[in-house]
């Protein structure tokens, strides 16, 4: 995307603003001296609105942008218009000796001839006033070094096309020269990003010898090209070329290439002035480099700390719902069972005395609802972590869940030791979480579960050969939020791959680090 530049079109508006000012001020002093009448305000008007309109176009378009300087130029010779056209008015005066009257019309002829005076004056003084100003606005931004100073200056606020075309025209004004291009490298390929005379866009690929070449030599000629780098030299058999790399680090970032006409050949000095712009200019391009790796590590950065706090909140959201599914369960599960079990023994010690009939009974009952009670709150705890989980490891948690699911699974373990509680934790409810998807969109499906350990991390992956779904137009649901985040908490990685009609496959990686021997 292109970048404003308000300052440019200021320029432009700066200059009408001058323009119309010092011809008001010519007008007016012309008429109150000379005594000619009253002043054409309606012409002056429209005089003003062309020349602030014409601003306004030329500040909008790009080649008026790149000629911002010429309208402070055309402001400087308006205003040495305007001092040489009262100056004839003046000269008019002392010709008559005083201020003319209303009535004195002869003075028209003095004041014609001190036109004519100031207007001989302006055009003896044009040259000279124009290498003036012209020296006057050659700053250090209009030596080549300046060029390329001004350059790193504005792309410290990143750079656009239109300052790689400035760089180009400025190149190329400045040092006098018939064109100049500027070569950027893009990945395998050289492109050509700016160039003056505009030549338009051009790219070809650029192997490592010839990088490594350019990056060796400071500045190249025709023949030079011609060997090494025939695509540079292309269409440049009637001009005198002349190539510099723009290299950062003994790395190649760009090129530029300077043609002057056939048979002006280059000096020395414009040689060396062309090394030194080329060192200048590979350190703007690798400033730009790292400012543009840092910008993008910044929004990765960026993005994996929102990626982050969205985890963060969704973990706590699920732990807070999970409390809550335990206390319910507890509520309404066991904790009734305890207090049916309590009124059974108050029943029984009044009815041991009276009926132990009854009480044996009551005792039975009792029985049975602490059998409940304690399968109740070991499938309970199963649910909130599994007890072979904890003794027997990953595979062994893995085919305790096979054994009582009614669905076809295979399980294929390949190298799986013990690690971490949080690492078997993590893997193991991510293929449990898998297989219930499996179980309830697939149902009668087989299902398949590969564990591979290798060193510095365990790899895990649930498929089944159910239905499958389009993921264009099914969203994901908690349940791989839920994976997706226990693995990251870790450090890992997960995808979920399906299509019509070729069922859901889950794959995913945790790194690990082994606390005991392999698993049988």
């Amino acid at each position: 995307m292109r970048r404003e530049h308000p300052a440019r079109r200021a320029a432009w508006f700066g200059a009408a603003g001058a323009v119309v000012g010092l011809c008001g001020l010519a007008l007016t002093g012309a008429v109150d001296v000379l005594a000619a009448g009253d002043i054409p305000w309606g012409w002056a008007s429209s005089f003003a609105g062309l020349v602030v309109a014409a601003a306004a176009v030329l500040g909008a378009s790009p080649l008026g942008r790149r000629r911002s300087g010429a309208a402070v130029v055309a402001a400087a010779y308006v205003g040495l218009l305007t001092g040489v056209l009262l100056l004839g008015c003046l000269v008019a005066v002392l010709v008559v000796g005083r201020l003319p009257r209303a009535h004195e019309r002869d003075v028209v002829l003095p004041a014609l001839l001190g036109a004519a005076l100031a207007a001989a004056l302006f055009a003896g003084l044009l040259p000279t006033t124009g290498k003036t100003v012209a020296a006057l606005g050659r700053t250090r931004r209009g030596r080549p070094e300046g060029v390329v100073r001004n350059f790193a200056e504005r792309s410290s606020r990143g750079a656009g096309e239109d300052d790689l075309l400035d760089l180009a025209d400025s190149l190329r004004r400045t040092m006098g020269m018939r064109a100049a291009e500027i070569w950027r490298v893009e990945g395998t390929a050289l492109r050509r990003v700016a160039s003056s005379p505009n030549r338009g866009a051009l790219a070809f690929e650029i192997s490592a010898i010839q990088r490594d070449v350019l990056s060796q030599s400071d500045i190249a000629g025709p023949s030079w090209l011609e060997l090494w780098v025939p695509e540079l030299a292309a269409g440049r058999s009637t001009t005198e070329v002349r190539s510099v790399a723009a290299a950062h680090f003994g790395e190649l970032l760009g090129v530029v290439v300077v043609e002057k006409q056939q048979g002006e050949p280059f000096t020395v000095g414009e040689d060396q002035a062309l090394v030194d712009l080329g060192h200048r200019l590979g350190a703007v391009l690798g400033n730009l480099e790292l400012d543009s790796a840092l910008r993008r590590t910044l929004g990765d950065l960026q993005r994996a700390n929102e990626a982050l706090q969205a985890s963060r909140g969704r973990l706590v959201a699920t732990a807070d719902a999970e409390r809550r599914r335990i206390e319910r369960n507890l509520h309404d599960g066991a904790q009734q069972h305890l207090v049916a079990m309590a009124i059974s023994i108050g029943l029984i010690r009044s009815q041991i005395t009276e009926g132990p009939e009854i009480a044996d009974e009551l005792l039975e009952q009792l029985g049975d609802q602490l059998r409940a009670t304690i399968d109740e709150v070991r499938e309970l705890a199963h649910g909130i972590y599994p007890p072979a989980l904890t003794h027997g490891g990953l595979v062994e948690a893995l085919r305790s869940v096979i054994g009582r699911s009614p669905q076809q699974i295979d399980l294929h373990a390949t190298a799986v030791r013990r690690y971490p509680a949080a690492t078997e934790a993590a893997v193991y409810f991510c293929c449990l979480e898998a297989l219930q998807n499996a179980s309830k969109h697939a149902a009668g499906a087989a299902v398949s579960i590969a564990l591979t350990g290798s060193d510095g991390r365990l790899e895990f992956c649930v498929s089944d050969d159910g239905p499958g779904y389009d993921p264009d137009t099914v969203a994901h649901g908690h349940g791989l939020e839920n994976m997706s985040d226990r693995v990251g908490a870790l450090g890992g990685e997960i995808a979920w791959q399906s299509a019509p009609g070729q069922g859901v496959t889950v794959q995913g990686w945790v790194p690990v680090t082994v606390v005991d021997e392999e698993t049988p």
